[in-house]
């Protein structure tokens, strides 16, 4: 009898400490207006990892998570910044950011997508200055000079 009763709240202690933020883990895509945003969190050698993917370049930066009783938190170094996760697992939210849950393929078409945008298609970035070359047929000049200006 006493073994039995030992076995059940051993079984009552371990059940409670089965909270697991696995749920947290995944791609997350930001609900904004003004800006792609997308972030990844992983779980690996049993430490929680946020990181920031750049959407052009799909490089991505790293950040450890805190976890405590299956919730997952920013250290800031003189805070925590809580990361919430609706109830249905489906949406998160960090400070006034919200992002909803995605997988991998979408991710590789928004940073496709990114990409085609930035260099309109062509391979160069928008951002590049153009120099263009053309002929300065001004009377002053003669007609003769090439004339570079900035596009």
């Amino acid at each position: 009898m006493k073994q039995m009763l030992l076995a059940v709240g051993v079984a009552a202690v371990l059940a409670g400490c089965g909270k697991d933020a696995g749920g947290y883990e995944g791609y997350w895509r930001e609900k904004s207006d003004k800006k792609e945003g997308m972030i990844a969190i992983k779980k690996e050698k049993g430490n929680y990892f946020l990181n920031k993917i750049n959407v052009v370049t799909g490089k991505e930066t790293s950040v450890v998570l805190s976890e405590k009783d299956g919730a997952l938190s920013i250290n800031t170094g003189i805070g925590e910044i809580p990361i919430k996760l609706s109830d249905d697992g489906k949406e998160l939210y960090v400070e006034r950011r919200q992002y909803v849950k995605t997988d991998a393929a979408m991710k590789d078409k928004i940073i496709a997508h990114q990409k085609k945008v930035r260099t309109n298609g062509t391979g160069i970035s928008r951002r590049a200055k153009c120099v263009a070359v053309k002929p300065d047929v001004s009377a002053a000049s003669g007609g003769d000079r090439a004339v570079e200006t900035a596009v």
